[in-house]
């Protein structure tokens, strides 16, 4: 896959850099927000914010997720992932934009797990959003697009103690997965990976402080082989899963569009709806920012996928 000592000093460099939302004026529908609402009294991060069209009801809703490699981030991040759930909500949605618990304090399953809680909160909380339960779509970015994927494929992450209904999976329109990992490596299995992606230059000569082959990945997930596999989206694709869109940036981090191709061709083996695009003039930051030009590539994209795939189940009897 390539990620390598770059993938940490390109994401923290990048998340400081953000662009502001469009100001909400002229045409643009006022918004009614509700902040840090708890969705789990495990831990004060367990919270989310609430964002809607002033006076509408039973709109699709849109669960966002925000990466920062699982370490770093916020639902709000200075301003730049608010924005994004805002401008999101512009169009037409209830969003909302969930916190959850960061490495190192946890490791995988729990930032997952605390994903599956705030989508769960969702189905549970009808008059409190407003929203229309039986159309929910997941977006994330970066690591956010891993958790939103894993929890679409994964079926274990279901009926688990907080988490979502597996008699509520149908209610999931559509998956939006910008610049995400879908396949987690153990120890230095991301240097076959980045052979494979012909991406070995990259990471060549790059070591710890102990002389091994750098693993950006051990913070979060560990090591062991057996639970790397079982947190890569990868690894749960089945038929009849809801359709996916995945976005990757001209200039994303290294082997993040492979990587996409590779989990689009498998979602596609088994029935299901993918697509896939790289975004020209793109970085990784950049793409998410996109989200708050109405006409830009990334925003028209991911507009037109949750329109369709939004009207699609509303006309479903």
């Amino acid at each position: 896959m390539g990620l390598s000592v770059s993938f940490w000093c390109l994401l923290v460099i990048g998340w400081c850099i953000g662009e502001p939302a469009a100001s909400q004026t002229g045409s643009l529908p006022l918004l009614e927000q509700r902040l840090d609402i708890s969705y789990s009294g495990e831990s004060p991060r367990q919270k989310l914010d609430l964002f809607r069209p002033e006076g509408k009801e039973k709109l699709p809703i849109v669960l966002f997720v925000h990466g920062g490699g699982w370490f770093m981030g916020d639902k709000d991040f200075f301003g730049v992932h608010r924005n994004v759930a805002k401008s999101i909500a512009r169009r037409g949605y209830v969003v909302v934009a969930t916190n959850y618990r960061l490495s190192p304090e946890v490791k995988h399953p729990v930032h997952v797990e605390d994903v599956s809680k705030a989508l769960a909160w969702i189905f549970a909380n009808p008059t409190v959003h407003g929203g229309d339960t039986t159309r929910v779509n997941l977006l994330g970015h970066s690591a956010g697009a891993h958790l939103v994927t894993l929890l679409a494929t994964d079926s274990g992450l279901w009926d688990k103690p907080g988490g979502p209904k597996t008699a509520d999976f149908s209610s999931i329109c559509g998956v939006v997965g910008l610049c995400g990992v879908y396949q987690i490596p153990a120890g230095n299995q991301y240097i076959s990976l980045a052979q494979q992606a012909g991406l070995s230059q990259q990471i060549s000569g790059i070591t710890g402080p102990d002389g091994k082959a750098f693993n950006p990945f051990k913070i979060a997930f560990g090591e062991d082989e057996v639970i790397c596999r079982k947190a890569s989206p990868i690894t749960h694709v089945r038929k009849g899963l809801p359709p996916f869109l995945l976005l990757v940036a001209e200039r994303d981090l290294p082997g993040l569009g492979y990587m996409a191709e590779k989990f689009e061709g498998s979602l596609i083996k088994c029935g299901n709806s993918c697509k896939n695009l790289t975004i020209p003039e793109t970085t990784h930051v950049s793409l998410l920012s996109e989200l708050n030009r109405p006409r830009s590539a990334t925003a028209l994209e991911v507009g037109r996928f949750l329109e369709e795939v939004s009207q699609s189940k509303s006309s479903k009897p």
